[in-house]
């Protein structure tokens, strides 16, 4: 594949929506601010998870493709619908947003310069920070993810680093060597099993340097009710990773802390008997 100087002729930036206006999301906003300047449109792939339809803004920024799915499949059945439409398009990069991180104005500029050093790679991640810390790159130790304490930047072994969906940059060829996401997996671990999968056809990511922040699930407290359902989505993805791994003890057993700690959290049993349901 070509590496076309000008990067908004060779990506197709990916934003994923839920319950959310495309006006209003911080990964929207700041992706255009990153873009607007620059001599053609980008092309923007939405994939709209919220119950109701929406109707998108006009822009003289972006040819905007809109995709709206009311049955809430998650992030993985939007980035393989983005793929199709980067090899209906002619795209060779596929950038991955989440509607909640925070682009640096010079977004693309630092994604366009690692492509240049790194003319091998197929895959690349920015830094993603939260309240807490580093959310991406993490290692990853018995199927869970461990926060880096420093950043790091550069080209990294598949074998040490992993990193979040949202800002990864992937080659069009890597995705369709990989088969793309398991759909199976709505949310959670599909990072993970994605990144295990790319493990089988390269060896390196590189890290830009780019510091993106992120409005990370496990960072803030949501009311016991919103808590129960995402929690639900994560028992769910933990016995599917179970599964494909034949780890089903293990992740069982991840479940059981995240509902014990779930549990004191919001002072309730009900993440308890959530997790009972996951058979091994």
């Amino acid at each position: 594949m070509s590496r076309d100087p000008n990067i908004s002729s060779s990506f197709l930036t990916v934003l994923v929506l839920y319950k959310q206006r495309l006006e209003d999301s911080p990964a929207y906003q700041s992706l255009s601010r990153a873009l607007n300047g620059q001599s053609r449109k980008g092309l923007l792939f939405v994939y709209d998870n919220s119950p109701q339809k929406q109707t998108v803004p006009a822009t003289d920024i972006w040819n905007i493709i809109y995709v709206h799915d009311s049955s809430n499949p998650g992030v993985s059945r939007a980035y393989n619908q983005a793929l199709v439409c980067a090899q209906q398009r002619q795209k060779d990069w596929l950038l991955l947003a989440d509607q909640d991180t925070i682009f640096p104005i010079r977004i693309y500029q630092f994604y366009e310069e690692a492509l240049l050093r790194n003319p091998l790679c197929s895959v690349f991640a920015p830094t993603l920070v939260d309240v807490i810390g580093i959310v991406s790159p993490f290692t990853l130790r018995l199927g869970s993810g461990k926060r880096l304490k420093k950043s790091v930047t550069g080209k990294k072994l598949l074998t040490e680093l992993c990193a979040v969906n949202s800002g990864l940059l992937l080659s069009r060829g890597i995705m369709e060597q990989t088969g793309g996401y398991d759909e199976n997996l709505t949310l959670d671990f599909s990072d993970i099993h994605f990144f295990n999968a790319l493990k089988r056809h390269t060896d390196h990511l590189v890290i830009v340097d780019a510091l993106c922040q992120h409005d990370h699930s496990s960072g803030g407290k949501d009311d016991v009710f919103s808590a129960l359902h995402r929690f639900a989505i994560y028992v769910q993805g933990a016995r599917r990773m179970g599964h494909l791994e034949d780890a089903e003890r293990m992740y069982w057993l991840r479940a059981c802390l995240r509902a014990m700690k779930l549990s004191w959290r919001y002072r309730s049993i009900h993440f308890l008997r959530s997790v009972l349901s996951f058979n091994v």
